[in-house]
């Protein structure tokens, strides 16, 4: 995979730990974005195979749909057997022809063109993230080819970063690309409280700078969001988890795409070698070995 003298913390794909979980954000005040049938539907069409792959490089594990990173410590707090009913093949073949199956029922007709359409409103929308980032523009082909598959007409619009921000704290946006939260000491409530809070949102019409950049609003799930901050009796978080993931896979407000590394820990040991790798007994983890604890890894490196 690397060239000679080329390495990473794990010896084996995806290579780098899991560490944010980069989302579609619909805006749920657009007409037809609206309808969690059509949000599903676009989150079930998704060829994650081909985002991991060829967006990611294959730096990131199979995406499951869920608010948690697949790491022990997140995937400890769901029961991961209830979400089963809610989530869809990985196949993609197979997740399409249920997407259209369940736009079929919710009443969107395709039309002439192949567009469907329910009450006057078109299922024509427009996808953003900023130029350059080409990971993630890679993804957003990805996600308008997919809408070509189920009858939704999705254009990828790439501006400088200044006017995506701009887009979605203004709400001026159909659909966009944004990381809610990194690994951390509050995760995943963070990235819950991001994506599917609403206690802190600003009146309409204002510019929102704080969270849930769609102004999706559920009054079940805020309520999660909160008793989730103060529990601590882990059964009953246990529980509090799998019922805010289930309410995310049925209205899903965003949909995750894929997995990128908090850190892309990779070394060249032309020169000097010893950096911390997985189960090498040092316990020094893939960080910068100028940062916190990461700074016992300097200890370690030997000239070549």
């Amino acid at each position: 995979m690397f060239p000679q003298n080329i390495s990473t913390y794990l010896p084996q794909a995806p290579y780098y730990f899991p560490g944010t979980i980069p989302m579609l954000v619909y805006n749920s005040k657009k007409p037809g974005l609206d309808d969690s049938a059509v949000r599903r539907a676009i989150a079930m069409s998704l060829d994650y195979n081909t985002i991991g792959t060829n967006a990611m490089s294959g730096y990131t594990a199979p995406l499951v749909a869920s608010l948690m990173l697949p790491a022990p410590s997140e995937q400890a707090l769901i029961d991961a057997d209830a979400l089963k009913q809610y989530q869809w093949s990985g196949n993609v073949t197979e997740a399409t022809a249920a997407a259209n199956k369940l736009l079929d029922d919710a009443g969107w007709v395709r039309g002439a063109d192949g567009v469907r359409a329910k009450g006057g409103v078109r299922l024509s929308f427009q996808v953003e993230c900023p130029q350059g980032w080409s990971d993630w523009n890679a993804t957003l082909e990805v996600v308008a080819q997919a809408g070509k598959n189920i009858g939704i007409d999705i254009k990828t619009y790439f501006p400088i970063s200044t006017v995506w921000t701009q887009d979605y704290q203004n709400g001026t946006f159909d659909m966009i690309m944004y990381s809610y939260g990194s690994a951390g000491i509050a995760s995943p409530w963070s990235r819950a409280h991001a994506a599917m809070g609403n206690s802190d949102l600003p009146p309409e019409g204002t510019p929102n700078t704080i969270q849930n950049w769609g102004r999706w609003i559920n009054a079940e799930a805020n309520d999660l969001i909160v008793k989730i901050a103060s529990e601590t009796n882990a059964a009953t978080l246990k529980q509090l988890w799998t019922r805010l993931n289930i309410i995310y896979l049925q209205e899903m407000p965003c949909a995750g795409l894929m997995y990128r590394p908090a850190l892309f820990h990779t070394v060249n040991e032309s020169v000097w070698t010893g950096f911390p790798k997985m189960n090498d007994g040092t316990n020094v983890p893939p960080t910068l070995c100028i940062d916190g604890y990461g700074i016992k890894g300097l200890y370690n490196l030997r000239a070549k």
